[in-house]
């Protein structure tokens, strides 16, 4: 499953189906996998021992008295479903901190790779730890060691045993083992890594000749790897091609990480990635950003073209949220999805706020109020998609199978728009003198009875079935009902008749969310621009300012720019020191100031007894053009 390694770590321990071809697959259990490693963090009343002690060991501040409280948690629970994580964070804080301690390195190399899966997973341990060597510091430590470690890994790779221990793991997870010809490009593209880590321990000891096939085997499989691209920039630049070494650099400075491995190279690297642009742009890295725009568009090309609709203007604004992270890898599709409906409607039919969430991977687009909103509709795997308030079945994919989770999105999306509402939602927002941006809706709602109609209606939570599918299943189940003996009749006294359940009492408020569209970040999983991310909201996330029914209510709410972005910044400081999660870490970036030409303002009218969103507004800040549930919208960028 995916293991996060801590500060600046890189695993090559990827999902089980984080390389499958197939999305179905992929999605459902990254969902299980992410939601087993969030339930270890979720709020409980009081923690278990256990966690307790690894979440203080993995906060200790100094890197020595780190390792001490590892080595403590790991002898005292042994068992613990922390164990794994306290053995790779205690690995990596040596590493990275304290390079010199060559026993207990190779101690605790020992006890990672025999804590390891047999197989398939003992060797990706032993690539892993071969390239944390060969990475570490300015110029690696242990080239021996990790040379050793690479051999053996890469020369030991077996498909066989590799397709029966994958067998065994979608046995456990109960999910139906991919084709052959599907199975066997998974391991293809596992097999990736593994000529990465010997190429590079090659090119550290200025093996060039036998790093090269090595390099070229690894980009045939997967160009659009931060490390495939990584390691050959390395390779250019040893052999003083500066030119070769700066296209790799920028490549990899948009490319993905999805197998979670050497995600900090991006970082580590873009100081020379920085002074390369430099010295083939007469000093000046002014077009830096641009330049990286277009290699993004050159490696990633839109998968799709959303299909041309006519707005709808059923005076209903549907609200789509999306609960993602700049570090999953299935997130991808999620947010290649959102974009091509935010593309294909109008805001007057449509509009879509993204929440970051520290799942699986740490991410400087996270707040507090997304995490919160997460929380509102237990929201615990990534991605995760609700409309107007009801969470959707709906779950992620790579890019090559993001057009599948547009097409599920833009199924039930349609249906909402032309769904009624009986409240109408003017928005206005605009910058004071003071430099405050200064929000003011105007909410009219309908009856009671009629809301608590629109609340309790049932909404589907994932797109009708294709009748071959429907008809499979019904079939599936006639013939389960004919295995079912049936129970002879047994006479027993009436019950009561139950008294029928009332239905909920609906209490409306309205919301506001301070938006930034279109960030410009690299995460682990290669999206570049992140669309409509929320960075502060005017109420907690389960409230909102009350409204009565049957009436029009104005109400106000403002934003500061200035403490939005501080308190973002500390926010982020204060997790990197001390989340227990992860344990210390350092940020690729902190993207906390804000652009205030890509700011706008979300209001949503929400029921807070069923979280129903019963109408969305969107206006841009600058005083003129606003948006309501009867007005147009004009995009200003």
């Amino acid at each position: 499953m995916i293991l996060v390694t801590g500060a600046a770590g890189r695993s090559f321990q990827s999902s089980l189906a984080s390389r499958t071809a197939s999305a179905a697959v992929f999605s459902g259990l990254f969902g299980l996998a992410t939601l087993a490693a969030t339930a270890q963090t979720a709020p409980t009343m009081r923690k278990a021992a256990d966690e307790r002690a690894y979440a203080a060991a993995a906060t200790t501040a100094d890197p020595a008295q780190r390792v001490a409280a590892l080595d403590s948690f790991i002898k005292t629970y042994p068992k613990s479903n922390q164990i794994d994580h306290a053995r790779s964070l205690r690995l990596n804080t040596l590493i990275e901190y304290l390079p010199d301690h060559t026993d207990d390195l190779k101690r605790a190399e020992k006890d990672k790779i025999h804590s390891s899966d047999k197989g398939f997973g003992r060797l990706e341990s032993e690539a892993m730890i071969a390239e944390r060597y060969i990475e570490a510091g300015s110029n690696g430590i242990l080239l021996s060691e990790a040379e050793k470690l690479a051999t053996h890994a890469e020369r030991h790779l077996d498909e066989a045993k590799w397709d029966s221990g994958q067998a065994e793991l979608y046995k456990q997870f109960k999910v139906a083992l991919p084709q052959p010809d599907k199975l066997h490009q998974v391991y293809i593209e596992s097999t990736a890594n593994f000529y990465l880590a010997l190429a590079d321990v090659y090119i550290h000891e200025h093996k060039f000749a036998e790093a090269k096939p090595l390099l070229d085997k690894a980009y045939t499989i997967q160009p659009t790897d931060v490390a495939t691209n990584a390691i050959r920039a390395e390779y250019a630049l040893a052999n003083h091609d500066n030119s070769e070494a700066l296209t790799y650099f920028e490549r990899a400075a948009v490319s993905n990480d999805i197998s979670e491995l050497f995600s900090d190279l991006a970082k580590k690297y873009h100081s020379t990635l920085v002074q390369l642009y430099r010295d083939a742009n007469s000093g000046s890295d002014s077009g830096l950003d641009a330049a990286l725009d277009a290699r993004y568009n050159e490696v990633f090309p839109p998968p799709f073209t959303p299909e041309k609709v006519a707005p709808i203007h059923s005076g209903h604004i549907a609200l789509l949220e999306l609960f993602t992270g700049s570090g999953c890898p299935p997130c991808i599709g999620g947010d290649i999805a959102v974009d091509a409906l935010l593309a294909q409607y109008p805001r007057t039919d449509l509009i879509a706020l993204t929440f970051d969430e520290h799942v699986p991977r740490p991410d400087p687009l996270t707040n507090p109020d997304s995490i919160e909103r997460a929380e509102l509709f237990h929201a615990i795997h990534t991605p995760s998609f609700v409309l107007d308030g009801t969470p959707l079945s709906i779950y992620g994919s790579y890019r090559d199978h993001s057009k599948d989770v547009y097409t599920k999105l833009q199924t039930m999306t349609a249906t909402e728009i032309a769904a009624p509402s009986n409240v109408k939602l003017t928005l206005t927002a605009s910058f004071s003198m003071a430099g405050e941006i200064q929000v003011q809706a105007d909410v009219t709602t309908g009856m009671q009875e009629e809301t608590t109609k629109l609340i309790t209606e049932p909404k589907p939570t994932e797109p009708p079935k294709k009748p071959e599918e429907a008809k499979k299943e019904s079939d599936a189940a006639k013939k389960e009902d004919k295995k079912q003996k049936p129970e002879p009749a047994k006479l027993a006294p009436s019950p009561a008749a139950a008294a029928p359940t009332p239905p909920p009492v609906p209490h409306l408020v309205v919301n506001f969310a301070l938006v930034e569209d279109n960030i410009r970040y690299s995460g682990e999983n290669g999206i570049r621009f992140h669309r409509m991310v929320v960075r502060s909201l005017a109420k907690h996330a389960d409230t909102g300012f009350l409204l009565d029914f049957n009436k029009t209510t104005t109400v106000d709410a403002s934003f500061n720019m200035a403490a939005i972005s501080a308190k973002l910044h500390d926010y982020l400081v204060g997790y990197a020191q001390s989340n227990d999660k992860f344990g210390p870490l350092e940020w690729r970036s902190m993207p906390t100031t804000m652009n205030p030409q890509h700011l706008y303002v979300v209001a949503w009218v929400q029921d807070t007894t069923t979280n129903r969103v019963l109408q969305s507004a969107i206006a841009a800040i600058n005083g003129q053009s606003t948006n309501t549930s009867e007005t147009a919208y004009k995009e200003s960028n």
